[in-house]
Parts: structure tokens; C-alpha cells; sequence
């Protein structure tokens, strides 16, 4: 008989064995159990305060530069600055009206590129990995839970009110991609796409550092 079966007959080993499994190991899985969920809650509720914050910051514009007078939109205008993903919020130097109709062309003029290899366009990732936990994780870190990954967002901003809408855009041929939004108050137009902006250690716009891409912006009033 050999020396492992001999121990696996022994009256003591099998006795340590079921204490172990019985008697140890149940309120060792059991307190895993509280410590994950207790993690799991603590960080969820920590994401939910920084959204709050994030919220705020958003309304009164602080991502973005200080407004200026920008004329309206009235035809169709390509604007001479090249528009940059990593940009937390770009400036089109643009106004438009509350209820009017607009289509906006982007043109790539730099490939799209959300990390070192994910490349990516003006349409946004629909970006699901991982467990459940994480990919909620993922869509409340995000600048708008409602969009994609790397989808353009719109800002519409006055002395007293601000909007932002999820920029939802085609393809159209080549590079270029086409959108339309409705402007739900009159101020200027700013871009920028969607991107993390909430972590563990609080709201940051260091994750647009990461961002490669660019591309024309063109306007036409609808």
C-alpha cells in the first residue's frame, strides 16, 4: 500500500479533513462573500457621487474654454480648425439657434484611435467586455452614459443654460461621416467625443490625453 493511501485511511488526517471543509472553509466563502459585495457597494456608491460631480461641472462648463461672441450659422460653413479627439471640449467659434435643424460632416483627417490599437471612427464602440459589474462600471465613467465610446457629443452653452446631446453619425463614403442634431437653446457649439472621465480617484479629463485623431468639421443650418 502506498504512503498516500495509507494517509488518506488515517482517522486523524480524515478527521482534519472534513473540519477543514465543514467547519472552515464555509465561513472563509462566507466572509469573501460580505468583503466583494462590501467592495462592489463602496464602489459603486464612490462612482455615483463622482457622476454627481461630473454632472455639475458639465452644466457650468468647466471642461470647456470661456465663451465667446460667435456669429450664427447661417449656410453652409467648413470650419478652418481641424478637430481633435483628444480635445476635452472644442470651440467651434459657432452659434446656433434653439429648434433649428443641423448637419455636421466630419472628414478624418487623422485615423480615430481610442487606445495604442483600438482603432476606431466617428460612429463611437459599442465597447462590452468583461462581467456585468464592470461593463456598469464602464458606462457610468463615461463623460455620456447614454453614448458610445469615442461618439461625438455636441455641447450647446449660453450665459444661463447648457445642453449636451450625443452626436449619432453615419457613414457617408471614404473618410467622411454625417450627422444631424436638433439645438435645444441658442448658444455656441462646442464638440468633443465620449470618453472616461470618472475613475476610482475621482472626475479627470486625463483620459482624453490618450486619444489620437482629428478630422474637418463641416455645418449646413437644415
Amino acid at each position: 500500500m502506498s504512503a498516500t493511501s495509507t494517509l488518506r485511511r488515517n482517522g486523524i488526517y480524515q478527521r482534519v479533513l472534513q473540519i477543514i471543509r465543514w467547519q472552515i472553509l464555509p465561513p472563509l466563502f462566507g466572509i469573501s462573500t460580505i468583503v466583494l459585495t462590501a467592495s462592489a457597494i463602496y464602489t459603486f456608491v464612490t462612482l455615483a457621487k463622482y457622476r454627481i460631480e461630473l454632472s455639475e461641472r458639465e452644466r457650468k462648463g468647466e471642461f470647456c474654454p470661456e465663451m465667446t461672441d460667435s456669429p450664427a450659422l447661417i449656410g453652409h460653413s467648413k470650419l478652418p480648425d481641424v478637430f481633435a479627439t483628444s480635445s476635452p471640449c472644442w470651440p467651434t467659434h459657432i452659434s446656433v439657434k434653439k429648434g433649428k435643424r443641423y448637419r455636421v460632416i466630419l472628414e478624418v483627417v487623422e485615423p480615430w484611435i481610442e487606445s495604442e490599437n483600438s482603432y476606431t471612427s466617428p460612429i463611437g464602440i459599442d465597447f462590452w467586455a468583461g462581467t456585468w459589474l464592470q461593463n456598469i462600471e464602464a458606462m457610468i465613467g463615461r463623460r455620456s452614459m447614454r453614448g458610445r465610446l469615442f461618439q461625438p457629443l455636441i455641447r450647446i452653452s449660453n450665459a444661463s443654460l447648457s445642453e449636451v446631446q450625443t452626436l449619432n453619425m453615419s457613414h457617408a463614403a471614404g473618410r467622411t461621416f454625417v450627422g444631424v442634431f436638433t439645438a435645444g437653446l441658442n448658444g455656441e457649439l462646442f464638440f468633443f467625443v465620449n470618453e472616461r472621465m470618472i475613475s476610482i480617484n475621482g472626475v479627470t479629463t486625463e483620459f482624453y490625453t490618450n486619444n489620437r485623431g482629428s478630422a474637418t468639421v463641416e455645418l449646413d443650418p437644415l
